[in-house]
């Protein structure tokens, strides 16, 4: 079967228009994944930063205790 004018037409219209939606959604895919992945790292650094923090108040509190 042989399309002509039009219909060639809308049939390649269809086919950009999925091409779009697949790279919008492909895209969106990416942005989410790139926005978790920062999520997770900054979460890492603040668990980091807590964890030193702990570490130094617990060797304070040994000096204080050493100095009695």
């Amino acid at each position: 079967s042989c399309l002509v004018g039009s219909e060639m037409c809308i049939r390649d219209r269809i086919n950009t228009g999925w091409q779009v939606i697949k790279l919008l959604h492909t895209g969106v895919r990416r942005e989410q994944r790139v926005r978790a992945e920062d999520r997770r790292r900054e979460w890492e650094g603040r668990e980091e930063k807590h964890k030193r923090k702990k570490k130094e108040e617990k060797g304070q509190k040994e000096d204080t205790k050493d100095e009695m």
